[in-house]
């Protein structure tokens, strides 16, 4: 199957790639690399933890219809947990990872935020795919992966 991944280079899409690929599907990974987080993650995810798997990358927005015409057609599948979940639990559970209270300043919804988020997964559960990684395991192998870099990255320079 060919699948494209957008934000393919960020964590959970990186993984997914990885397993797709591993699997023998045909990935193709969008993303535009922009800097809502530190890129290097982005590039090093690229680099060095896809190293050796068999994708094609392009490297822009999924707004863009050019790129996408090159690319089409293709289902789009949205992938995430089917139980809704609320910012404030996913604040919970980094600072259960920290062993820490976060220092929050509570400020109107920015542009972006949401106050909860659910996948709409029904295409996914056709095709045989039911979520299995709860929140918890899921920021949990985030963080653990996270520090694992960091501290790589301290070594290597």
């Amino acid at each position: 199957m060919k699948i494209l991944i957008t934000g393919g280079a960020g964590f959970i899409g990186s993984n997914l790639a990885k397993k797709l690929i591993a699997r023998g599907d045909q990935v193709v990974i969008i993303d535009n690399f922009n800097d809502y987080y530190n890129p290097k993650l982005k590039e090093d995810r690229i680099k060095i933890y896809l190293k050796g798997c068999q994708f094609k990358l392009y490297r822009g927005d999924i707004r863009d219809i050019k790129l996408l015409d090159k690319n089409l057609p293709y289902d789009i599948i949205n992938i995430g947990g089917d139980k809704e979940e609320k910012l404030t639990r996913f604040i919970e559970v980094v600072e259960q990872n920290l062993g820490k209270k976060a220092k929050k300043k509570l400020m109107p919804i920015q542009q972006g935020d949401v106050p909860s988020t659910v996948a709409d997964i029904r295409k996914l559960r056709k095709l045989g795919w039911k979520p299995t990684t709860r929140i918890e395991k899921g920021i949990k192998n985030f963080m653990n992966w996270y520090r694992e870099y960091y501290n790589e990255m301290k070594q290597s320079s």
